[in-house]
Parts: C-alpha cells; structure tokens; sequence
C-alpha cells in the first residue's frame, strides 16, 4: 500500500483509522467465516441429531411393537395351555364317568347275583324241607308197611 503524503495529521488520522477499520472488517470477516463454519457444523451436528432421534423413535416403536407382540404371544401361549387343561379335564371326566358307570353296572350284576342267590338258598331250603317232609312220610309209610306185613303174617297161618 502506497500511504500518501501524510503532512496533515487529519489525514494520517483518517488513514489510520480506515485501516483499523479495515483491520476490524477482516477481524470480523474472519469471525464471521468463523462462526460461518460453526454455523454449518451446528446444522451438521442438528441434522445427525434429528437423524438420531428419528432412528430412536423407530427403535422406541419397534421395543413397543415387539413387547406388545411378546405380550400377545404370552396370552395366547396362555389361552392355549389353558384350554390344553379344560380339554384334559373334560376327558378325564369322561373317563371318571365311565369307570362310574362300570362300577355301576358291576355293582347291579353283584345285587342280581346276590338276589339270584338268596333266590336259590331259599329255593334250595324249601326243597330240602320237602325232601325231610318227604323222607319222614316214606319213614312213616315204612313203619305202616312193616306193621302190615307182621299183621298180615300174623293173620296168615302158613
């Protein structure tokens, strides 16, 4: 830079501070490049954020979904278990009534049986009377039957 002539302190004054001025503009152009880089990288780092906030709320939906899947599969793992149980139940019971309805049918047979032989004790009691009866007549027929042949050789002389 060529200075002029500078005879006259005004001037010099002048060019002195239009050279701190000048000096200040490129001080402040140089921080304003500056805080222009760190503006961009603000937005850089703002845009990587908003990226990552917008993956985490993905994440945060997926935690969600899965938990609620998980929770749903959980119910009906609990449903099926459940209704593995009632249908384990259900077929005992029908079992158990069947065994029931055996002894049941065991228990009828054994009364028939039972009735059938008291049926025949009777029976078999009345027909032993009879056969008594029976052997006391042929008894007593035998006992005539002898006191008639002794009368009968008695009253026959030969």
């Amino acid at each position: 830079m060529v200075f002029p002539d500078a005879s006259d302190s005004s001037v010099r004054q002048m060019w002195k501070s239009a050279i701190d001025k000048h000096f200040v503009l490129q001080q402040n152009r140089k921080k304003g490049e500056s805080q222009t880089d760190e503006i961009k990288n603000l937005r850089e780092q703002l845009l990587h954020f908003q990226s990552v906030l917008v993956e985490n709320e993905k994440l945060r939906a997926d935690v969600l979904r899965l938990q609620d899947n998980q929770k749903r599969q959980s119910v009906n793992n609990n449903i099926d278990t459940c209704q593995n149980h009632v249908k384990r139940i259900n077929d005992l019971e029908l079992y158990l009534q069947r065994k029931i309805d055996f002894i049941f049918d065991i228990q009828q047979k054994y009364e028939e049986m039972a009735t059938e032989k008291r049926q025949f004790f009777n029976e078999n009691s009345i027909l032993h009377f009879k056969v008594d009866e029976d052997y006391k007549q042929i008894g007593e027929l035998n006992v005539k039957l002898k006191e008639s042949e002794s009368e009968k050789i008695n009253c026959d002389p030969r």
